[in-house]
Protein backbone atom coordinates (compact mmCIF):
# COMPACT_ATOMS: atom_id res chain seq x y z
CA UNK A 1 0.00 0.00 0.00
CA UNK A 2 1.35 3.51 -0.84
CA UNK A 3 -0.29 6.89 -0.01
CA UNK A 4 0.50 10.23 -1.28
CA UNK A 5 -1.04 13.41 -3.18
CA UNK A 6 -1.02 13.99 -6.27
CA UNK A 7 -0.52 17.52 -8.32
CA UNK A 8 -0.73 19.51 -5.66
CA UNK A 9 1.59 22.97 -4.50
CA UNK A 10 0.94 23.25 -0.61
CA UNK A 11 2.38 26.67 0.53
CA UNK A 12 3.42 28.09 -2.88
CA UNK A 13 1.34 30.21 -5.69
CA UNK A 14 0.53 27.80 -7.19
CA UNK A 15 -1.70 26.01 -4.84
CA UNK A 16 -5.09 26.44 -7.22
CA UNK A 17 -2.94 25.03 -10.56
CA UNK A 18 -3.01 21.35 -10.03
CA UNK A 19 -1.46 19.77 -13.15
CA UNK A 20 -4.23 17.01 -13.74
CA UNK A 21 -3.20 15.84 -17.13
CA UNK A 22 -0.11 14.40 -15.56
CA UNK A 23 -1.88 12.67 -13.15
CA UNK A 24 -3.92 11.27 -15.62
CA UNK A 25 -1.09 10.30 -17.64
CA UNK A 26 0.90 8.85 -14.80
CA UNK A 27 -2.17 7.07 -13.60
CA UNK A 28 -2.48 5.80 -17.45
CA UNK A 29 1.16 4.29 -17.52
CA UNK A 30 -0.20 2.27 -14.31
CA UNK A 31 -2.99 1.31 -15.51
CA UNK A 32 -0.95 0.15 -18.66
CA UNK A 33 1.84 -1.79 -16.23
CA UNK A 34 4.24 0.93 -17.57
CA UNK A 35 5.38 1.05 -13.55
CA UNK A 36 8.70 1.03 -14.24
CA UNK A 37 8.43 3.97 -16.66
CA UNK A 38 7.12 5.99 -14.03
CA UNK A 39 9.63 5.04 -11.55
CA UNK A 40 12.37 6.66 -14.01
CA UNK A 41 10.89 10.07 -13.38
CA UNK A 42 13.15 12.57 -12.15
CA UNK A 43 12.66 14.31 -8.90
CA UNK A 44 13.03 18.00 -10.53
CA UNK A 45 9.96 16.63 -12.70
CA UNK A 46 8.09 15.73 -9.57
CA UNK A 47 8.73 18.94 -8.00
CA UNK A 48 7.90 20.93 -11.30
CA UNK A 49 4.74 18.67 -11.81
CA UNK A 50 3.46 18.88 -8.16
CA UNK A 51 3.87 14.89 -7.43
CA UNK A 52 6.49 14.92 -4.68
CA UNK A 53 4.56 12.41 -2.26
CA UNK A 54 4.47 10.43 -5.60
CA UNK A 55 8.02 9.11 -4.47
CA UNK A 56 5.97 6.27 -1.80
CA UNK A 57 4.49 5.20 -4.92
CA UNK A 58 7.34 4.98 -6.58
CA UNK A 59 8.71 2.44 -3.81
CA UNK A 60 5.83 0.59 -3.99
CA UNK A 61 6.51 -0.05 -7.60
CA UNK A 62 10.32 -1.63 -6.80
CA UNK A 63 7.73 -4.38 -5.50
CA UNK A 64 5.67 -4.60 -7.96
CA UNK A 65 7.31 -3.75 -11.14
CA UNK A 66 4.97 -3.34 -14.28
CA UNK A 67 2.10 -4.90 -12.67
CA UNK A 68 -0.88 -3.31 -14.10
CA UNK A 69 -2.95 -1.57 -11.77
CA UNK A 70 -6.23 -1.18 -11.32
CA UNK A 71 -7.17 2.26 -11.43
CA UNK A 72 -10.61 3.07 -9.56
CA UNK A 73 -11.36 6.83 -9.87
CA UNK A 74 -9.42 9.97 -9.92
CA UNK A 75 -11.05 12.71 -8.33
CA UNK A 76 -9.49 16.45 -9.22
CA UNK A 77 -10.40 19.31 -6.47
CA UNK A 78 -9.59 23.11 -6.97
CA UNK A 79 -5.60 22.04 -5.51
CA UNK A 80 -5.00 18.76 -5.50
CA UNK A 81 -5.71 14.96 -7.32
CA UNK A 82 -6.85 12.13 -5.87
CA UNK A 83 -7.07 8.64 -6.56
CA UNK A 84 -7.46 4.62 -5.77
CA UNK A 85 -5.33 1.91 -7.47
CA UNK A 86 -4.67 -1.30 -6.76
CA UNK A 87 -2.08 -3.77 -7.70
CA UNK A 88 -3.83 -7.06 -7.72
CA UNK A 89 -0.68 -9.59 -7.70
Amino acid sequence: MASGGMSHFPSTDRYASPEFDWDRRALDQLRDGRGKELAAVTGEELDKTGNIELRTWITLLGAVGDAKADVYCYEPSWHHGNAVVEWRL
